[in-house]
């Protein structure tokens, strides 16, 4: 698999769907790319304790052997995304994670000099920046420093794109 979502949604209903994460992968998938989405819901564990939750995400996301990991993030759980991120990287180095959503945006700069298992953060609309991105990260297409927004780590340099 190309890309793998992951989602901290906790209902599995239309209402609940994060429409964004539907319309991103919906681009992903025209342009020829594998892409899947991981709702918390979805994984056992979910309503137990926290640490058997993230062990069981963790378990989930290798089983799928994604490529790249895009969390999406409000700020009520991007903590838990972050730990995610951390953990996934400490299992799977070459596993790249990229983050999006609106605390991800609001912390960008900070995120990218603190945790350094965290490689992209892609800000504002994802809808016209999503496919140039992963077209950049997994086919070597196109000019990253081209893609308005985005953050990244490269050769241990920081990066932000006006």
């Amino acid at each position: 698999m190309d890309i793998l979502f992951i989602n901290a949604t906790e209902e599995l209903s239309m209402r609940k769907e994060v429409n964004g994460t539907l319309l991103l992968a919906t681009k992903l998938l025209n342009a020829g790319f594998e892409v899947d989405i991981l709702r918390f819901e979805q994984v056992e564990g979910f309503e137990g304790p926290y640490l058997t939750f993230i062990q069981n995400m963790i378990r989930e996301i290798l089983a799928r052997k994604p490529q790249c990991v895009s969390f999406y993030s409000l700020w009520p759980d991007y903590h838990i995304m972050l730990r995610l991120a951390r953990e996934l990287k400490q299992a799977n180095p070459e596993i790249v994670t990229v983050f999006g959503g609106p605390q991800a945006s609001w912390t960008a700069e900070t995120t990218l000099k603190t945790m350094e298992f965290v490689d992209y953060i892609n800000t504002g609309e994802g809808e016209n920046t999503v496919v140039p991105l992963f077209s950049g990260i997994l086919r070597g297409e196109g000019d990253l420093n081209a893609i308005p927004g985005l953050h990244y780590r490269k050769d241990g340099k920081l990066f932000h794109n006006n």
